[in-house]
């Protein structure tokens, strides 16, 4: 039989291994999950906030490519082009009109699902990248009746593709690969190491606290999502929006094996505290421990070897009953 003192000590250690297992999946099942990148960047376009961000970065994008254009077609001449701001209000709302196009939409979603991918470090890497002939086809659209200078500006830069901004969520791919790595391993460690332990002298304790990790970690399902995003707002803000959208989309399998955990481990703190009653603990030890009197015989069972009937002490009345012995007095 396994000490208390062990059994602790394994119980922690299967708890930290299952902490980073559980984690490491919760990312492999999200943000991690190349499988996901699609429906991921659908969630990015679908929501306002974040197709706001993505097209400011797109105008960026649009004017430096413009502008590099025209600095190399111009080198010869010495003549001087001027430039296209990024942050110009009338581009980015341009920009942004021209995202509602469905042609343009699915040119850019096939981007984002690459640049996810790309993050991730999944080979073969695709290019991010954006067509700009159907983009610039329905921005000068808009500028056309904006802001006609700069739409000839686009249009004589011309640049045939424009990389899509990147998207940054902190330590992805760093996570991506540990996880791959670590995930199965932590978890066998854990199995192993808490299976032992339920075998000790302190089960019903391990039991417990096993019941209450598979709680707290399927609780923390609800928290983590949100630190990434805190993480996304400090580090970029500018792309905070798509960040959450990218979290939005990325959920899967994650929130049903978080459910499950919660109800696994809300099982075993009841089976630990209803096995642990002290009237469920007496009536297992009169069950597994014989009344020693027992040994004496049944009252009024007869002795086969001398024929003699037997009686034992239960035989007797109570104390109550007994007659008072008789009491001498010594002066008489």
């Amino acid at each position: 039989m396994i000490g208390r003192g062990v059994s602790r000590l394994l119980v922690a250690i299967a708890l930290v291994c299952a902490s980073t297992a559980w984690t490491g999946w919760v990312i492999l099942h999200t943000v991690a999950d190349p499988s996901r990148s699609s429906r991921i960047a659908h969630e990015v376009f679908d929501d306002p906030e974040a197709r706001g961000q993505l097209a400011n970065d797109l105008a960026s994008s649009l004017a430096r490519a413009a502008n590099t254009g025209a600095a190399s077609a111009t080198a010869d001449t010495g003549l001087k082009v001027p430039k296209i701001a990024g942050d110009d209000p009338v581009l980015r709302e341009a920009v942004a009109a021209a995202l509602a196009n469905p042609r343009v939409t699915t040119d850019v979603i096939d981007a984002l699902a690459a640049e996810h991918a790309n993050l991730l470090g999944v080979e073969p890497k695709k290019p991010a990248t954006i067509n700009t002939t159907l983009l610039l086809e329905a921005v000068n659209r808009s500028l056309g009746v904006a802001s006609p200078t700069l739409a000839a500006q686009l249009v004589n830069a011309a640049p045939k593709s424009v990389a899509l901004p990147d998207v940054e969520i902190p330590f992805v791919g760093a996570a991506h690969r540990f996880a791959t790595a670590w995930v199965p391993r932590l978890a066998l460690i854990a199995v192993l190491f808490g299976g032992v332990a339920l075998v000790g002298a302190d089960r019903l304790r391990v039991l417990r606290r096993i019941g209450v990790w598979a709680v707290g970690a399927g609780l923390l399902w609800v928290l983590l999502p949100r630190g990434f995003i805190w993480l996304a707002e400090q580090w970029v803000p500018g792309n905070a929006a798509v960040v959450r959208a990218v979290l939005r989309g990325a959920t899967g399998a994650v929130t049903a094996m978080a459910t499950l955990l919660v109800l696994g481990g809300a099982a075993a703190i009841g089976a630990s505290i209803v096995v642990g009653r002290p009237s469920v603990r007496a009536g297992r030890g009169q069950r597994d421990q014989r009344d020693p009197r027992d040994a004496l015989g049944a009252p009024g069972s007869i002795d086969s070897s001398s024929g003699w009937r037997t009686f034992t002490g239960r035989d007797l009345p109570p104390s109550s009953s007994r007659p008072a012995p008789k009491q001498f007095d010594k002066r008489a």
